[in-house]
């Protein structure tokens, strides 16, 4: 039986601009292929490949579609939770011009009792911080007061995605800005060398 000390709610919007300088024991792990992260190794196989499944159906396109990713961690080693999630979702971050901001993470730490859903600002107006709490406290902590892990995520994650479906899954189209100005870019230093090359023949 897990007791939950934390159930907040994050907002992701931002978080790549903030650094830390606190040293911690923890090597906090980076973006993976994979929307389901069990690093407590708490999940079913099942569960893992069904979740997957259901994430990436929701996402759709990898760059535009609504990203939602699930990580457990045994411990933080001491570590401020709100820095460590700081630096986790940084790290989830795609470059610039690639990053959509319509990514949901939710976080538990098994060790620790604590449990944290953070929120990119393409989706704040649809999972907003009432209803994410709501979700937490009444959706996945009642399982989780269980010790049941697999039915905690699995029917929190179904709610967000019965969420996200009401409002309409949000797109970002910044990977499409991203490869028009790749295009433009081209064109624009074409368009230079054949002004220069006309030049040097005159």
């Amino acid at each position: 039986m897990i007791k939950i000390k934390v159930a907040l709610v994050s907002i992701l919007a931002g978080l790549w601009l903030i650094s830390t300088t606190a040293q911690a024991e923890i090597k906090i792990p980076g973006r993976t292929n994979s929307l389901i992260n069990d690093y407590a190794g708490i999940l079913s196989p099942e569960t893992k490949t069904y979740l997957e499944k259901l994430l990436r159906d929701t996402r759709g396109n990898d760059f535009t579609g609504t990203e939602i990713e699930v990580s457990t961690f045994k411990t933080l080693d001491g570590m401020p939770f709100e820095q460590f999630m700081h630096e986790y979702a940084g790290k989830w971050r795609r470059p610039a011009l690639l990053e959509n901001d319509n990514r949901i993470h939710i976080v538990l730490i098994t060790g620790e009792g604590k449990l944290r859903m953070g929120i990119g600002r393409y989706v704040q107006h649809i999972v907003t911080m009432t209803a994410a709490r709501n979700i937490i406290d009444n959706v996945i902590s009642p399982e989780l007061r269980n010790g049941d892990y697999n039915n905690a995520l699995k029917k929190g994650v179904e709610a967000i995605i019965g969420l996200l479906k009401e409002g309409g899954l949000p797109k970002s189209y910044a990977f499409v800005y991203a490869k028009c100005l790749s295009v433009l870019l081209i064109l624009v230093i074409s368009a230079l060398a054949i002004l220069l090359i006309s030049r040097q023949k005159l």
